[in-house]
């Protein structure tokens, strides 16, 4: 069945007047098990990454091009001023941070793209663009596998990115989402979910086609949550051969049954798409999550226009009822904030800049009767990039919106999240991280205090950068593009982190913290700090690394074989992941002693043979 609305919209005071939505819903085919998984089990995993040395220039005309005049055009109209910006007066006390731990195994990619889950007794999954790590309780790494080989059930997937994982605390499961391919000819989502509350044990895969319509798109940056019986997926779509900035199609919402999910039978899901304001999709629809992970049926997604140099304008989409329910509605409307939102500039650092993306919505929660969010933004103050932290009042009823600008004086913050740490009824106090930087102060990320009176604390350091970040040989580097914050379910008042920061060799790095809200029962010198000693190969170690020129290329075949000329392993047999001068790196740990070959093929053509000889 599929459902098509248009409504007009006539409302005041704080409701954009006059506006036309228009949304289309419609039921898809029962998705089928695609195939299960055993985390802890033993198999090859070379952990192959690509790191971009050198990113091609962006295409004239495009939101890419337009993104960074708008960034250089407001650099010089505003320049950067090294004194007090926005941000409210310090008036909480500080958080404690209970723990610290080292994160994932591999972590040469960028960006990184933390993401973290947290079950209720407290096994960590940490996942980035290239690894997914399991801990335990004390901090241990128990597992670990690259996102080639998680998904290598499925097929020979060697271009998988973008992972967020969400943990369900009704459940008591894990449910990830996973990209694979940046075509037409070969997207997908990969979504996977436990069989148990143990991250290590049993997952289910489904294959989610990424191009749903046949319309030459591809689908790009998952986000996820849950409702008490149904999980949500959204997904931008993206046109082939244009960058996300400027080739976004739409945003579509997917809603399924995660028992279903659990247990590996097919999911029955709703599709909802079209969704647009005056015949203008409304992207990024960010899904608003549990505050206390104790939802209702109905689900809230969050917009803005992200990429306008100011503007206060924040949509509100309302989703309510089940799948399989002909009478569930898609409510959206259009709000004003009254402190607005700024395009950030990049963040300096020692040398060069870190690039702070846009300004959309991030990380966002629902409490009773309010959702607080934050995103990136401009503090008008100084110029410099800070965080944008807002509250949508009065959310079942007549709607307001407030913010606050969080910057500093003499650094630049970038890619917050945000979770509640309440422990009683009506508390309403949050922890909120970031990553921070400035000339004098390496990339690191850092948290500070929300608290029930609505004021903000002094920041505290999760992790020091050790160096700055230069990966891509450019002036603007990555740095984000999202952090992970989870309520400790076991633990109400404390939440888990995570986020990247400068390591050795210039390079992204990424930790873990487990932060608790000040309180009079809770003594500073009870802090334990552990810095995990990794159980892995060093990611330098034991790693052959290649560097290959992938600056105008449209397929590329990378395979290893043994020096009887079998193949081991297929790296990439599809249009390249990323572009550019492109640092290409595996680890030969897995691999028996002996010679092997890697064969270089771009555009069908052999361009190149390296030899490894591989010593135990």
């Amino acid at each position: 069945m599929r459902s098509i609305f248009t409504i007009a919209l006539a409302l005041s005071f704080g409701v954009i007047l006059n506006a036309q939505i228009t949304y289309e819903s419609q039921m898809m085919p029962p998705l089928e098990k695609k195939a299960s998984i055993v985390f802890d089990a033993e198999q090859m995993d070379l952990a192959p990454n690509w790191h971009v040395l050198e990113a091609p220039e962006p295409n004239g005309g495009s939101y890419a091009v337009y993104l960074a005049q708008l960034k250089e055009d407001l650099a010089k109209k505003y320049p950067k001023k090294n004194i007090a910006g926005s941000t409210p007066r310090s008036a909480a006390e500080p958080p404690i941070v209970t723990r610290a731990l080292w994160g994932n195994t591999v972590t040469t990619g960028t960006p990184l793209d933390n993401h973290i889950a947290v079950n209720r007794d407290e096994q960590i999954v940490t996942v980035i663009n290239s690894d997914i790590t399991v801990k335990d309780s004390g901090g241990v790494t128990r597992s670990s596998k690259s996102l080639e080989a998680f998904v290598e059930p499925l097929g020979n997937f060697n271009n998988v990115f973008d992972p967020r994982i969400n943990y369900d605390p009704i459940a008591d499961k894990y449910y990830m989402a996973i990209l694979q391919g940046n075509r037409s000819t070969n997207t997908n989502i990969i979504l996977a979910f436990t069989e148990t509350n143990d991250a290590t044990g049993i997952w289910h895969l489904y294959l989610l086609p990424g191009n749903p319509f046949d319309n030459g798109t591809w689908s790009d940056y998952p986000m996820i949550t849950f409702t008490d019986s149904e999980y949500f997926l959204t997904m931008n779509s993206i046109r082939d051969d244009e960058p996300w900035e400027t080739g976004f199609e739409e945003t579509l919402i997917y809603q399924f049954n995660k028992d279903e999910a659990s247990q590996g039978q097919p999911l029955n899901m709703k599709m909802w798409n079209g969704v647009a304001l005056d015949g203008r999709n409304i992207r990024n629809l960010h899904p608003v999550k549990s505050a206390t992970g104790e939802p209702g049926d109905n689900v809230y997604f969050l917009s803005n226009r992200n990429f306008d140099a100011v503007n206060d304008s924040i949509f509100i989409l309302e989703l309510n009822g089940r799948h399989d329910d002909p009478n569930t509605t898609l409510d959206i409307q259009v709000h004003k904030t009254d402190t607005p939102y700024r395009t950030p500039p990049n963040a300096a650092q020692s040398f060069g800049f870190l690039q702070t993306n846009d300004a959309r919505v991030l990380d966002s929660y629902l409490l009773n009767d309010q959702i607080e969010f934050v995103g990136n933004t401009m503090d008008p103050m100084n110029n410099k990039a800070g965080i944008y932290h807002g509250t949508i009042w009065n959310v079942t009823g007549n709607r307001n919106i407030t913010g606050n600008i969080l910057s500093s004086a003499e650094e630049e913050y970038g890619y917050p999240s945000i979770s509640y740490c309440g422990i009683d009824a009506e508390d309403t106090d949050a922890i909120i991280n970031f990553s921070h930087t400035s000339e004098t102060r390496n990339p690191g990320f850092s948290v500070l205090y929300f608290d029930n009176e609505r004021s903000y604390s002094p920041l505290v350091t999760i992790k020091e950068g050790t160096n700055y970040i230069d990966m891509l040989n450019q002036e603007v580097e990555r740095w984000g593009d999202y952090s992970g914050n989870q309520r400790n379910y076991a633990e109400p008042g404390e939440a888990w982190v995570s986020a990247s920061y400068g390591a050795s060799g210039k390079r992204n790095g990424t930790w873990l913290g487990e932060v608790l809200r000040p309180g009079p029962d809770v003594a500073t010198q009870d802090i334990e700090k552990i810095v995990e000693t990794k159980t892995f190969p060093n990611p330098t170690a034991d790693r052959f690394k290649v560097t290959i020129d992938a600056m105008d290329i449209d397929h590329m075949h990378l395979f290893l074989t043994n020096i009887n000329g079998e193949v081991v392993h297929t790296f990439l047999n599809n249009r390249p992941k990323k572009t550019g001068l492109i640092e290409f790196s595996f680890d030969t740990h897995p691999l028996p002693a002996g010679t092997y070959i890697l064969h270089i093929e771009t555009d069908h053509k052999n361009v190149g043979t390296e030899k490894i000889v591989v010593t135990k």
